[in-house]
């Protein structure tokens, strides 16, 4: 009812999936910087903005984006910890989305040269 505060956030584990469908109107995920334990998120049903909040989040080493979106890819490159990253486009997104959805990650990627963990990567849609 209140929502997460740096005073609770503590709580959380390492372990974090948010679902757009549970939790309706989230845009952005900026506050997520602040759980500096987390190491594995799972972001679900959600159209971000960008995923500017994950370079805060100096131990994540697994990122699935579940049927979500972003314009902006960008905070992977500071991720240097990432070594699994997943998307998962259904059939429901349109060609055209999923493919920008490619070429936005491709822009964000771009200049992550410290991603050297990045051992796991995949990109999957049903046919």
């Amino acid at each position: 009812e209140k929502g997460v505060t740096l005073a609770n956030a503590a709580v959380f584990g390492k372990d974090l999936e948010i679902d757009g469908s549970k939790y309706g109107g989230i845009t952005n995920i900026a506050g997520l910087g602040d759980l500096k334990n987390l190491k594995q998120l799972t972001l679900t049903n959600l159209t971000l903005t960008s995923l500017t909040g994950l370079e805060g989040i100096a131990n994540l080493e697994y990122l699935y984006l579940k049927n979500t979106t972003s314009s902006n890819f960008g905070a992977l490159e500071a991720c240097i910890n990432l070594t699994y990253l997943y998307i998962y486009l259904p059939n429901s997104i349109d060609g055209t989305t999923a493919n920008n959805q490619v070429l936005y990650l491709g822009q964000g990627l771009k200049n992550a040269s410290q991603l050297i963990k990045l051992q796991y990567f995949g990109i999957s849609r049903k046919s």
